[in-house]
């Protein structure tokens, strides 16, 4: 790095003094602004979302095609990995990432007694049949096959990637091939006289590959429905022997609130949480609980998004529509869960998008799958903070700090189960609101009738970034009543530094762009008991990753952070709602926080008495 104070002038420039004494201005700040040692106790460091938890170990953002080798190792491929260094073409075995290869992977054509299959009319879901090349002759009742390979018998498997959710194995000897055996349960996770969408050892979803190894052990995989990767090696039997998975990565769930957060939900998927369990990675098991997007029931369900490129162009588009397959996968949304809640009797889901601004809403059908559901009455056009609050009222905020908070009430639910919102039935509070000059999130405690806002303020004004909490918070007591009173030790100072690029003096006169990986400040921010738990971009003043700052909700003052102890954390945070927090039944907190890099949610586990009973 070559700063301007080394080179030969030895000059300091301007823009280089001011950061250095905005940086000693503010770790000088009494307590309730950040301080680099604080630290706390009595917590737990975890993950979960991802089989592995480092950059070996992790399965990678997502898997497009596969083949098996005869030792049982499965060779992964697809256009990206968040991480990179090779990790789009990765090895596994047993369970685990082992490394990366250089083959060249073709599940779509294979060869069987000299003559070539290979799959027509490809589509990201899948083709229309399969035909022989030198012949002609067609599989035509392959449903939607989208990988193909080869037994150790000669004879052709075929994954379908349509509603049965399976694989289809042929004997092709003759221009006329008769299908022999399935594998597989017909359905796939959402197959008849089981609950929707629950996982199984047989029970697929997202098929984009199929392999049998020496022994004749079959392994399959693909995408997450919704996001991420996913692999499953089983016995001739159906007897499972491994599977790997992560969730992809620009994503981070939230916990359920019905049920003292004992489950939690991405925007696709469910994790049943086991709280005894306190070895690191170990409190969701080995792969989701349940998959919550069925795109055959509900085609046009925006979750399953894909991203993909035509005509060297990025597209998005539903699964069904998407007619490429170059660079396409699974586009995360919403990628920050904020809640689920029931509200009138009914499960809702809430999240964001990766840089706002709004929110989208799902409500869970009779299956426990859930499914699109509109928020058109409710304006959220350039809102970065949104809110559900205890009785299931939306709060929003608009960047622009001269328009006003807008509470919109819930009229009730519909036969269909949509919540019902009126652009009528809404309260609407006026600015200015103290010395916030870009409103950034919002939090109403309908209990205590307490307002929170962050921001950024006339005395700490926005710096870099996007989708940032700000550099302030604020709390008002007594919100709604219409008293609306400053708590004492407010506003609360967070911390806002920019770091130039290393060498950046343009000629122009402008200010240098922001080196993203020193910069400090925070990207999320969630509410939960007496605590707010603020979550760190990328690092903190000090240079630390994953740190999640605890703020006491009646003092104002920081009390302590936590830290990624035993768990690999070299990531960032790139999402606008990249953590969540629950306080349980117990008095344990659950905080989880977005890696974005490695696919996976790292869990923290916090008991401030050191006295919450584990179960």
């Amino acid at each position: 790095m070559s700063f301007y104070f080394f080179r030969r002038q030895y000059l300091i420039p301007f823009w280089m003094l001011v950061i250095l004494v905005a940086f000693l201005v503010l770790m000088l700040q009494p307590s309730k602004t950040i301080q680099a040692d604080a630290t706390v106790s009595n917590y737990r460091t975890s993950w979960f979302g991802n089989t592995g938890s480092d950059v070996n170990t992790a399965v990678q953002s997502w898997i497009e095609k596969l083949i098996v080798k005869p030792d049982g190792s499965v060779l992964t491929e697809a256009s990206w990995d968040e991480w990179h260094e090779g990790r789009e073409k990765s090895i596994y075995k047993n369970g685990k990432r082992i490394g990366t290869h250089k083959e060249t992977i073709d599940p779509y054509r294979v060869e069987i007694h000299g003559k070539h299959w290979k799959i027509e009319d490809l589509t990201f879901l899948g083709g229309k049949s399969v035909v022989q090349e030198e012949t002609g002759c067609k599989i035509t009742d392959a449903g939607t096959p989208n990988a193909l390979a080869v037994t150790n018998n000669g004879q052709l498997m075929v994954a379908d990637n349509g509603p049965r959710q399976y694989i289809r194995i042929y004997d092709v000897s003759s221009c006329h091939p008769r299908l022999v055996r399935t594998f597989g349960e017909e359905g796939g996770v959402f197959s008849p006289g089981k609950p929707q969408g629950v996982v199984a050892p047989l029970r697929f979803y997202g098929l984009n590959g199929v392999g049998m190894d020496a022994k004749g052990n079959i392994c399959v995989g693909g995408q997450i429905v919704g996001g991420g990767g996913w692999i499953r090696c089983l016995s001739p039997n159906g007897h499972l022997l491994w599977q790997v998975y992560s969730m992809g990565w620009l994503s981070n769930p939230a916990a359920d609130v019905t049920n003292d957060g004992k489950d939690f939900y991405s925007s696709s998927a469910m994790f049943k949480m086991n709280y005894s369990k306190t070895e690191p990675g170990q409190e969701a098991g080995s792969f989701p609980y349940k998959f919550t997007i069925n795109i055959f029931k509900y085609p046009n369900d925006g979750r399953a998004t894909v991203y993909y490129i035509d005509n060297n162009s990025p597209k998005f588009d539903l699964p069904a529509k998407v007619k490429s397959k170059k660079g396409a996968h699974y586009a995360v949304g919403p990628n920050g869960i904020l809640y689920v809640k029931k509200c009138l009797g009914h499960k809702y889901l809430f999240g964001t998008g990766q840089n706002g601004p709004g929110m989208t809403g799902f409500k869970m059908d009779k299956d426990g799958i859930f499914a699109p559901m509109s928020l058109s009455s409710v304006d959220m056009h350039n809102s970065w903070g949104t809110h559900v609050d205890d009785n299931c009222n939306i709060w929003s905020i608009d960047e622009d700090s001269r328009r006003d908070i807008v509470m919109y009430k819930l009229q009730g639910v519909d036969s269909q189960g949509n919540l019902q919102y009126s652009s009528n039935a809404t309260q609407r509070f006026h600015p200015p609101f103290a010395d916030i000059n870009a409103l950034e999130r919002i939090h109403y405690d309908v209990a205590k009738d307490v307002l929170y806002i962050t921001g950024f303020s006339n005395a700490k004004p926005k710096l870099y970034g996007w989708g940032q909490v700000g550099s302030t918070m604020y709390r008002w007591d007594g919100w709604l009543k219409g008293s609306r009173s400053v708590h004492r030790g407010y506003p609360i100072m967070f911390p806002h530094i920019k770091v130039p690029k290393s060498g950046g003096n343009p000629a122009d006169g402008k200010e240098p762009e922001e080196d993203i990986e020193k910069s400090v400040g925070y990207q999320s921010i969630s509410w939960a008991g007496d605590y707010a738990f603020a979550s760190f971009g990328t690092r903190t003043p000090t240079g630390e990753k994953g740190v999640t700052s605890i703020y006491n909700l009646e003092t104002g003052r920081r009390v302590g952070a936590l830290q990624p102890k035993g768990v690999f954390f070299q990531s960032w945070l790139d999402i606008t709602n990249a953590n969540s927090a629950f306080k349980r039944s117990n008095g344990e907190y659950i905080v989880v926080v977005e890696d974005d890099a490695l696919n996976k949610y790292l869990l923290y586990r916090w008991c401030p008495s050191g006295k919450c009973r584990q179960s």
